[in-house]
């Protein structure tokens, strides 16, 4: 068997051994093949199905880190992203997306031999949180990992949607690319911050 074709092989399998073994957990593999992030859905609470999402050793099935049902990928409607588990190169670092329908954000873990922990995430002020004029509702949040530009620094991308509601109300559109770089602590550092779009209209 050719290596891409094994390789291939190997995913499917790993795939199919952690959801045989524990019951309805989608499984997203590391590169490496050693590793993996499984989620499975949990109970619906109101509107919104909050799931269960760990971190695992793919050759054992040991669990390496919990994320807990109050930090663990959450949505209205049930099912899974392709883009909600983003694995760093050498599979040292992975960015897991916890999203609703009106807020999202990432949650990055390290692994070092066979034990991982949460990085810490800085806050990252936008530069329109300090124009004291924009003091609306935040209807909307997200803050979405999209890939690893490098084994420590992690792309993620800033969108939302803010409401003002008092007398000449508006409502603003915007999104921002955030660059991240990880220490060997599981330090993170905001590295580069990019205004891709901003929009204000009124709110008739």
């Amino acid at each position: 068997m050719r290596a891409p074709a094994r390789a291939m092989f190997l995913v499917i399998l790993l795939s199919a051994q952690l959801a045989a073994a524990e019951g309805d957990w989608h499984a997203f593999v590391a590169p490496n093949k050693r590793h993996a992030v499984r989620l499975r859905e949990g109970n619906a609470i109101g509107n919104c199905r909050y799931n269960q999402a760990q971190l695992i050793d793919a050759r054992t099935g040991k669990l390496l880190l919990d994320f807990g049902p109050e930090r663990s990928p959450s949505f209205d409607l049930g099912g899974y992203e392709e883009d909600s588990v983003v694995w760093a190169p050498d599979s040292l670092l992975v960015a897991v997306y916890l999203h609703s329908h009106r807020v999202g954000e990432p949650l990055v873990a390290m692994i070092s031999g066979d034990t991982a922990s949460s990085c810490t995430i800085p806050e990252v002020t936008l530069p329109h949180d300090k124009d004291p004029a924009i003091d609306g509702r935040r209807v909307q949040a997200w803050v979405k990992p999209i890939k690893w530009i490098a084994n420590s620094t992690l792309l993620l991308r800033d969108s939302g949607l803010i409401q003002q509601q008092r007398e000449g109300a508006f409502r603003i559109g915007y999104s921002y690319e955030i660059e991240l770089q990880f220490d060997r602590e599981g330090q993170g550092l905001l590295k580069s911050l990019k205004r891709r779009e901003f929009t204000k209209e009124r709110a008739d």
